[in-house]
């Protein structure tokens, strides 16, 4: 069984031959070839037939080959899309088709200091609320 080094570096080896190797993995793998003997009769091999194989005539089939079409299924994304996509369109229709409520006047958006205020105190009180500390965004802290 080879080391799990050896593998990564034969796989180089088969992608240094086909041109596909950086600067940098072109560098390590030199390097690796020079240190390990099993290696570097690999990469020999491995040229030597890629050599031949290019050098090779292309030669046609004897016989006819037939490849079986493979059944496509569609993806369950593709069914999400549609489903969200025909939300979409639904919800675009019912907000386009709903009249929109009359709009308020100064007056009624107004409140008074002591409404201001009390909503204010209710606010204080549900945070402070048995002495625990809750604020959004911040750790909770606990009375020792």
């Amino acid at each position: 069984m080879l080391p799990v080094v050896c593998e990564r570096f034969r796989a180089y080896v088969s992608l240094s031959l086909d041109g596909e190797l950086a600067e940098l993995e072109q560098l390590m793998l030199d390097s690796h070839l020079e240190r390990c003997a099993g290696c570097g009769a690999f990469a020999v091999e491995a040229g030597a037939s890629t050599a031949a194989l290019r050098a090779a005539e292309p030669v046609a089939p004897r016989h006819v080959i037939t490849v079986p079409a493979l059944y496509r299924r569609t993806p369950l994304r593709a069914f999400q899309a549609a489903a969200a996509a025909a939300v979409a369109v639904a919800a675009a229709a019912v907000a386009l088709t709903v009249t929109p409520a009359p709009s308020r006047t100064p007056q009624q958006t107004t409140i008074t200091r002591a409404q201001a205020l009390a909503v204010i105190g209710a606010q204080r009180q549900f945070v402070n609320l048995n002495g625990i500390a809750r604020s959004a965004g911040r750790n909770r802290t606990f009375p020792g």
